[in-house]
Order: structure tokens, then C-alpha cells, then sequence
């Protein structure tokens, strides 16, 4: 199973969460010129008994740094969840603790308003956050053409602007492994037809990813590979929350290529359950979450798991208990997986909640965010 990126992330690398995956590789420079080779190279005379001692000791110094750069780091964890307020748009960091009481696990460390997005009308600010792999967080603006890269330990921000072609805002962005940027738009309430591209991270444009299919949809969250060669991404239906599909695609000769789509409405046989977020995880599975269900319909009020190799409803399944969030539209914004641990967060419209892979068990780590209109996706990533 190759290696994944975007969920819990080390700084630089990102950690993607679980033990077994580093989110982003590490940079590694030329290997190191054995004695030999050296002397060789240099036309120097070589006396093989020293260079076959040196060249054993290079190796075995080669072999433990390999050993370290491939053992990934499981803490100290943090959360952020993007918050969306009357007056500002923010990320709210905490602290996460997996050896404390589950009630006592988060501790809030602070907020960074996002001064590139500004004052806004609710409704025309925050969207998504996801990590990049500099080590900043980007964060969507739907109300203007430009994505903010935040720095997740000072709150600095800096706006990049979309290049030409250039979108009409950013819904939904996310990072790949080569420092480029993922960005959709939103075409408008009830429009169809919305452009998701790839940029570099100054704002360049690099190429077209695609258009979204379904009607009203809009890229609303994305992960992708280490090798940033295979995207994974949700379109969600903006206007009714009524579909929801997630996408695989490939970078093939230089264009994107859709490889097999998960669609909601194959999965529930057109009950009318929305998909907004996903995740990539470190078992090899893309995990689901349904929103807008209802107790009384034929809606999926549970996590949904596919294959990552192939997105066809018909190989999905449910799994897990119920997601605990009642209201009139209940909603998943946001999932990010534990580092070193299969375990998951699931950010809801209200609450945060553990979710135990190994049980399905969910349980309550935030009841509530205050005065704000709206949570808008989580990252968990590895500090320090």
C-alpha cells in the first residue's frame, strides 16, 4: 500500500496520522560519495582495506538515518478546527492529549483570526482548511479569488492570489506533497458547472483538474497521495445538500484523469444523502461522511468506507454507530485521523467527537463552539 497523504501532519513532513504513513517525504539531498567512489573520482590512490572499513561504517550510518527518517513522530498532537463567526474567520488550535481522560483529552491553546479573509458577511468567509506541505495551513475564502497560508503556531497569514485562469472564489482547497495547491470555487447558489484547478503555491495557475458533475456541486474538501500523483476529492451539492460524490483521479501525461467515482445516490438508492468531507486513511480505505440524514428515511446517518483503489458504491459499506448529531440538518465537516492510531475526529455542525475504529463507538470531546455561524473542516497535525 503506498504511503498517503493529509490528515494528521508533521511539520515538514506533515504526519497524515497512523503509524504506518508519513504525509509528506522528508527532502533527502544526493546520497552521500562513498571513499571508493571519492578517490576514485579524484583520480587519488585508494587504499582498499581503509575504504572498505569507511565505506561499511557510511553504510551503516546510512542505514540508521533511513531508520529514523522513516519512524514517524506521534507527538505532541494538535487540532485545529476552522471557525466561522458574524465578524471574522478563524482557526481555533488545541492541544491533544491521547493518554488523558477522553473528557479532559483537548486543551485550547488559541485562535488565529485569518486577517486575509477579513470582515465578512456571514456566509462569505472561511470554507475549508487542509494542510500544505511547507508546513502552513491554507484556508478557502469563498468570497474572493485568493486562498490564505497561515502559519499554525503564530497565526501569521499571507493571501496568495489565483492566477489566470482564475477562479471565481475558493470553496475548497487542499495541499500536495510538490507545494501545490487543489482550489475549487463556487459557482453560485443553484449553478452548476463549478472549475476546480491545480496552482502553485505563489498562485500560478498549473493546470485544470475538472468541473464538477453534479448539479450545484462544488469541491468541498480533497486529500491526496505522498506522491501527489492520485487526488481524491468531494463534490458536494452546495444549494439542497441532497448528493454528494468523491472522486479518484490520476495524474496521467500531465492531465488529470478521473480513474472511479463514489456517488451518494448509487450508495442510498436516491434517498437524498449529501457528502461534504472524506478522508484519506492509513488502512487503505477512503472514509465517507454522509450529512443532512434523518432518523425517519432511508438517508445513512453513518460513516461510509470504500477501497481507495476503487470508489464504486457497490464495494462500500457502513460502519460505526450512528453519528451522534440530531438538529434539522445534521452535518460532518470534518475528519482527520489520529496520528500513530487508527482512531478518527469527526467535526460535526456543533460538537467533536473520538471515534474508535476498533469499537464504532463515538464519543463527545467538544459540546459547542460559542457564537459562531459555522465550523469549517479540522486539521490534526504533529507540532513540536
Amino acid at each position: 500500500m503506498s504511503q498517503r497523504a493529509n490528515i494528521a501532519f508533521v511539520f515538514l513532513p506533515l504526519l497524515m496520522g497512523g503509524c504506518g504513513r508519513v504525509g509528506f517525504p522528508a527532502l533527502v539531498g544526493d546520497a552521500a560519495m562513498t571513499d571508493s567512489a571519492r578517490d576514485a573520482h579524484d583520480g587519488a590512490p585508494v587504499d582498499a582495506a581503509v575504504d572498505a572499513a569507511t565505506d561499511a561504517g557510511d553504510a551503516r550510518v546510512d542505514a540508521t538515518s533511513d531508520a529514523d527518517a522513516a519512524t514517524p513522530r506521534c507527538g505532541p498532537v494538535e487540532v485545529y478546527v476552522g471557525l466561522e463567526s458574524e465578524d471574522a474567520s478563524l482557526l481555533r488550535r488545541f492541544a491533544y492529549d491521547p493518554d488523558a481522560p477522553v473528557a479532559s483529552r483537548l486543551t485550547r491553546i488559541d485562535d488565529h483570526v485569518i486577517t486575509d479573509i477579513g470582515d465578512l458577511p456571514v456566509g462569505h468567509g472561511i470554507r475549508s482548511i487542509a494542510p500544505m506541505a511547507d508546513g502552513r495551513i491554507v484556508v478557502s475564502d469563498v468570497s474572493r479569488s485568493l486562498v490564505a497560508a497561515v502559519d499554525p503556531v503564530s497565526g501569521a497569514s499571507e493571501a496568495i492570489a489565483l492566477g489566470d485562469p482564475a477562479l471565481l472564489n475558493s470553496h475548497g482547497a487542499c495541499g500536495l506533497a510538490d507545494g501545490s495547491l487543489i482550489v475549487g470555487e463556487f459557482a453560485g447558489m443553484g449553478v452548476d458547472g463549478a472549475r476546480i484547478h491545480q496552482y502553485e503555491a505563489t498562485g500560478s495557475f498549473v493546470r485544470s483538474v475538472a468541473t464538477a458533475v453534479i448539479s450545484r456541486g462544488a469541491l468541498s474538501g480533497c486529500w491526496a497521495e505522498d506522491d501527489g500523483r492520485t487526488l481524491f476529492y468531494v463534490e458536494g451539492d452546495t444549494t439542497g445538500l441532497e448528493n454528494g460524490e468523491v472522486v479518484r483521479t490520476e495524474l496521467v501525461d500531465g492531465a488529470w484523469t478521473e480513474t472511479s467515482r463514489f456517488r451518494m445516490s448509487d450508495f442510498d438508492a436516491g434517498a437524498g444523502t449529501a457528502v461534504w468531507s472524506m478522508l484519506l486513511h492509513t488502512d487503505g480505505s477512503v472514509v465517507i461522511a454522509p450529512c443532512n440524514w434523518t432518523a425517519d428515511s432511508a438517508r445513512v446517518s453513518r460513516l461510509v468506507r470504500c477501497p481507495s483503489g476503487d470508489l464504486d458504491a457497490a464495494g462500500c459499506s457502513v460502519f460505526g454507530e450512528e453519528i451522534p448529531e440530531g438538529g434539522t440538518r445534521p452535518w460532518v465537516h470534518g475528519l482527520g485521523q489520529l496520528p500513530c492510531s487508527d482512531d478518527i475526529l469527526v467535526l460535526t455542525g456543533t460538537s467533536l467527537y473520538l471515534l474508535e475504529m476498533e469499537t464504532g463507538t463515538y464519543t463527545l470531546l467538544i459540546d459547542g463552539f460559542g457564537a459562531f455561524h459555522a465550523t469549517r473542516k479540522l486539521v490534526v497535525r504533529v507540532g513540536g
